[in-house]
């Protein structure tokens, strides 16, 4: 009988439990499965990146957008959902990537998320001063990143139907 090796188990086993953490209101079996392969397949694809947890937030956005715009045939979606996908989750694989050290103001850091949250509230501060100042002080108490993670949901959400928000 074949035995998968560990890593593979051990994204399947992450991949599942992140899924199950999804608004079971709003995730069919069939959405729940097609998840499961397109993240699957990343991660084996991707073994510098692997899985992480809240890439299938990405991807369940990224699906649902597809099924909005309703563009693919159901044989299509699951390509065209791994083909996006890929391609966000790259473009943001340096907010996942915990091995690389990143700067900022001659500071080294190595908490990437941390250091595009740094850079977000330094733009901040160029187009909104008084929301800088406020942001500014609340990082004194609760992490940038976790912040900017609330403030990023909370901007899809508006994006979508009120009905529909659950479904990030």
């Amino acid at each position: 009988q074949y035995e998968e090796p560990d890593e593979l188990a051990s994204y399947r086993e992450l991949i599942g439990k992140d899924l199950e953490r999804l608004s079971r209101e709003h995730i069919a079996p069939h959405r729940h499965q097609l998840l499961h392969r397109v993240l699957f397949l990343f991660a084996v694809s991707h073994p510098h990146a692997g899985y992480l947890q809240g890439m299938h937030e990405i991807a369940n956005l990224i699906l649902y957008m597809l099924e909005q715009e309703n563009m693919s045939s159901s044989s299509d979606m699951e390509a065209e959902c791994y083909v996006l996908t890929q391609a966000v989750l790259t473009a943001l694989f340096s907010a996942y990537d915990i091995t690389t050290t990143t700067t900022t103001n001659n500071k080294n850091e190595t908490k990437p998320l941390e250091a595009m949250s740094r850079r977000i509230l330094l733009y901040t501060n160029d187009v909104w001063p008084e929301l800088y100042h406020v942001l500014k002080q609340a990082f004194q108490h609760i992490p940038s990143q976790l912040i900017f993670t609330k403030w990023i949901r909370l901007l899809f959400s508006r994006e979508l139907a009120v009905s529909n928000a659950d479904i990030i």
